[in-house]
């Protein structure tokens, strides 16, 4: 009787062994990219600098690359008048203002002169652009002044007052010599009040640097604008981001490329779309299940064993081969340390654990089995 006992459950474990080797698979897989993120160009125009390279791992507000943008400054110092907005274009603020900033220098004067006054001599009729003069006023209080020539059109020339106090259409005496001598003298004009300078720039406004009123020096930035087209709320920069966080995949620009608004410039492998991918043959599929459990030992670290769950088993063959094979998608639980192009074996149909072995109850006592 105990010889047949012992038969019957050698033959149970023999049989439940059998089943179990039939549905295991020991699979050979690689890590991948279930889905991808293009990134698109919001904002074109010319790159000035690629900050990220294919192959790194970046975070959703990182920045892959940074348009090229021109800064408009200040000739003369002055207060600012801003007008327009962030976005759009700098052709289209002008039309309806005059400029996207106004400047109303300080040397708010200016002299429309002629060499009509001018002492006579042959170099005092040839005005140079550029060239510091001296002022003097016609009336009684003789003021002295100082001037910079703006422009100048045959005998006709502008000069602005940098120096001195005068009244509005005050006649004004225009001296080549410090000492202002009559023969230095070069042509008289009418003070007129300087007109502010307009700035345009070109392309569309990325941002302005300074606000309306604000009292700014020469050389000072004013606002920057970038060629190219894009949506206001796209203007704060013109720096193009990753969005999603994971690996660069591709990167379709360089330093001093051009992109439009809308390219596709960057692939991304998020995070969220690491699997574990193995191929099936058609005689196995049976065998699986989406949400089975399976356990991944990486190549990287042999012996370590990851869970995992099948997420999605393809419905089209793969290949040529004579037996039709079929992709099966694995989300891993921990991808830390996991990268992209790995290799991994897969074990399905074992569970995440060592099956705990069932206590058998000891042998009847001898006296027993006697009987």
């Amino acid at each position: 009787m105990k010889r047949t006992i012992c038969l019957l459950l050698t033959a149970l474990m023999l049989c439940a062994s059998a089943v179990s080797l039939a549905e295991t698979l020991i699979l050979e897989g690689k890590v991948v990219a279930a889905r991808s993120t293009t990134v698109f160009a919001p904002i074109g125009g010319a790159v000035k600098a690629v900050e990220a390279t294919v192959g790194d791992r970046v975070e959703a507000a990182d920045v892959l690359f940074e348009l090229r943008t021109e800064v408009v400054c200040a000739e003369q110092s002055g207060r600012v008048a801003v007008f327009g907005q962030a976005g759009d274009t700098t052709a289209a603020i002008a039309a309806k203002y005059g400029a996207v900033v106004m400047l109303e220098q300080d040397s708010a004067y200016t002299i429309s002169a002629s060499t009509g006054r001018s002492y006579d001599r042959n170099e005092n009729k040839l005005i140079h652009p550029g060239e510091a003069v001296y002022l003097r006023s016609v009336g009684e209080n003789k003021t002295n002044g100082k001037g910079l020539v703006t422009g100048v059109a045959g005998s006709e020339y502008t000069v602005l007052v940098t120096d001195g106090e005068y009244d509005l259409n005050e006649s004004i005496n225009i001296y080549r010599s410090k000492d202002r001598t009559t023969d230095s003298r070069i042509g008289q004009g009418s003070l007129r009040r300087a007109n502010p300078i307009a700035y345009t720039g070109s392309g569309a406004v990325v941002r302005y640097l300074v606000q309306n009123g604000d009292h700014v020096e020469k050389g000072q930035a004013l606002f920057e604008t970038l060629t190219g087209v894009f949506a206001p709320e796209d203007a704060v920069t013109p720096q193009v981001l990753a969005g999603e966080t994971g690996v660069l995949a591709a990167l379709n620009v360089s330093g001093g490329s051009t992109v439009s608004q809308f390219m596709p410039v960057a692939e991304i492998y998020p995070d969220s779309a690491m699997r574990v991918k193995i191929s099936v043959s058609e005689n196995d599929l049976n065998s699986l299940a989406v949400g089975d459990r399976v356990q991944v030992e990486m190549d990287a670290w042999p012996d370590e064993l990851l869970g995992g769950t099948i997420e999605k088993i393809g419905m089209l063959s793969e290949g040529a081969a004579a037996d039709a094979m079929y992709a099966v998608y694995i989300t891993l639980d921990d991808i830390q340390g996991v990268r992209y192009g790995m290799h991994a074996t897969v074990t399905t149909g074992a569970a995440d654990e060592a099956p705990v072995e069932e206590e058998l109850p000891d042998e009847a006592p001898a006296a027993a089995a006697e009987e």
